[in-house]
């Protein structure tokens, strides 16, 4: 089950003030539009393939010494946190085809 980075504030209204940026109140929604369609589903599929293995969890670890610099804009669309972008965040994407973001 997909489960939200930790940053995501979902008692933010939806979207940011500028398209495609890097900090998203609403994960699946990819472009801020406020609505998850096929051009989110587009966007997160030109990402697969990329990645470094990192899971997100381990990133700027510094608690343990280790640490991992947030690597490349692949991570973005990295739904399940595992350092890969694939077809199952893809996947993850579309399960939320034509779904709002809503407050």
């Amino acid at each position: 089950p997909w489960s939200p980075p930790v940053g995501l504030n979902y008692l933010k209204a939806c979207g940011t003030p500028s398209p495609n940026d890097e900090f998203d109140y609403w994960e699946p929604d990819v472009n801020d539009d406020n609505v998850v369609n096929q051009a989110d589903v587009t966007i997160a599929q030109s990402y697969v393939g990329q990645g470094d293995g990192r899971n997100y969890l381990y990133i700027n670890d510094y608690v343990n010494a280790n640490p991992q610099p947030e690597t490349g804009p692949w991570r973005r669309y990295d739904m399940d946190m595992d350092g890969w972008v694939k077809d199952l965040d893809v996947n993850i994407v579309r399960s939320h085809l034509g779904k709002l973001c809503s407050n």
